[in-house]
């Protein structure tokens, strides 16, 4: 807990004057964190606190009254303190999402490819009694890229790596290659993403065709999906165009079946978003980029690391409490909302803020909420329950009405190519 310091006479105070209001002249001695001893006196201001917090508290965009509840409020004050430890314990990579930045975009941080799909898995498979010891070089084909593929053409390029499309040189089929860099810090992720994909096949998984290693990368080859992602069709909302309700059941019910597929192998994918959900020119919806899915064991049926994207995270996730695959479905429920409203509630604070209100208010309700059918609203506020527990399965929320209302697959076929005009 962070014990603040009380009220006081007015004075012109610095940065975290400004986020704990007045204060005492006398010496308050905050405790943040194992190890650090943080002081404050009129004189002095605040001594003794990582350099890294001043950042986070210029970036907050905390309002008075959240400050005030802080300092009043013992819960509020233990959910700043659980967002500020978040901030100290996450990756760079998504420390450089936290802080704000010149950019309006705010993101966390992607066999024979003719063969069929094989048939779905027993759903009943047992829990894995522990993590998986394999390598790269256990999982890598042999041989190079450029042995199997031709025509590379760069697509895209993000923190994860760069991905090109690719031909292959005996089908002529387009394939998305994913190129990573392999360093000490990423080389159990990228097993860990290449394993679980390797393991997954379902319909609505992107398929898994192989991985290489060269030189201090390794490529991971996939299904090509010709239409981006789901993201590129909510943009669209800027222009006029909007899904239909049974337009946004047909996703959920293909990202559900995905996801369902998954959680009955205790794998829960840790970041859902429209980002990554792929969708081709045929109507196909499939869950993409498995960089932060995890494999839950018998040992470790919960996890507590904090991976994802903040505006998707689950209140559990980024208080760093145990979770399990119900992270995943208040990470559904925001993207549904992204469905209905183009982009994910709190999209417009910053992200420090949207964590700290995520953790302590809920999601607020949806806009214009009697212009949405009950069955959608219901569904959207029981999979954002605060409680884990009261959040449906996916099974459930395949079962529910809402998604009974699915169109058919040429309808949205329809949708991706009118938006992608």
């Amino acid at each position: 807990m962070i014990p603040l310091p009380g009220a006081g006479k007015k004075k012109k105070k610095g940065i975290f004057s400004k986020l704990f209001g007045k204060k005492k002249e006398e010496t308050t001695v905050l405790t943040v964190q194992q190890g650090t001893h943080m002081t404050y006196d009129e004189k002095a201001g605040i001594t003794g606190y990582p350099p890294q917090w001043e950042a986070f508290i210029k970036g907050s965009g905390l309002i008075k009254e959240e400050i005030e509840e802080i300092k009043t409020d013992k819960e509020q004050n233990a959910a700043f303190e659980d967002v500020l430890k978040f901030h100290l314990k996450t990756e760079p990579q998504i420390l450089n999402q936290i802080l704000p930045s010149k950019t309006s975009e705010q993101n966390v941080e992607e066999e024979d490819d003719t063969a069929e799909m094989p048939d779905i898995q027993d759903p009943e498979e047992v829990l894995p009694e522990k993590e998986s010891d394999l390598t790269l070089e256990d999982l890598a084909e042999e041989g190079l890229p450029e042995d199997f593929y031709e025509n590379f053409s760069k697509i895209g390029e993000g923190a994860a790596g760069e991905v090109f499309v690719a031909q292959n040189k005996q089908t002529g089929k387009d394939m998305a290659l994913k190129k990573c860099i392999i360093t000490s810090k990423n080389e159990k992720s990228l097993i860990n993403e290449i394993e679980i994909m390797k393991n997954c096949k379902h319909p609505n998984i992107v398929s898994f065709f192989g991985s290489y290693l060269e030189e201090g990368y390794v490529w991971v080859v996939m299904e090509f999906m010709d239409s981006g992602c789901l993201t590129e069709v909510l943009t669209e909302y800027e222009n006029g165009f909007k899904m239909t309700e049974p337009q946004m059941a047909y996703v959920l019910r293909e990202v559900m079946k995905g996801l369902l597929y998954l959680h009955q192998r205790h794998k829960i994918h840790r970041d859902i978003k429209s980002d990554n959900i792929l969708i081709s020119s045929d109507g196909s919806v499939k869950i993409g980029d498995f960089g932060y899915a995890a494999q839950l064991t018998s040992q470790r049926d919960k996890r507590n690391s904090i991976v994802g994207t903040p505006y998707w995270m689950a209140p559990e996730v980024i208080r760093n409490k145990l979770y399990d695959a119900k992270a995943d479905i208040w990470s559904i429920g925001i993207m549904i909302m992204e469905m209905t409203e183009g982009d994910p509630p709190y999209m417009e604070l910053p992200p420090l803020r949207a964590l700290f209100l995520i953790t302590t208010k809920g999601i607020p309700p949806l806009k214009e909420r009697d212009s949405w059918s009950p069955d959608l609203v219901k569904l959207v506020e029981s999979c954002l329950m605060k409680d884990p527990n009261q959040r449906p399965t996916s099974e459930q929320i395949l079962e529910s009405p809402f998604i009974a209302t699915a169109c058919k697959k040429e309808e949205f076929a329809r949708v991706v190519a009118e938006t992608h005009k």
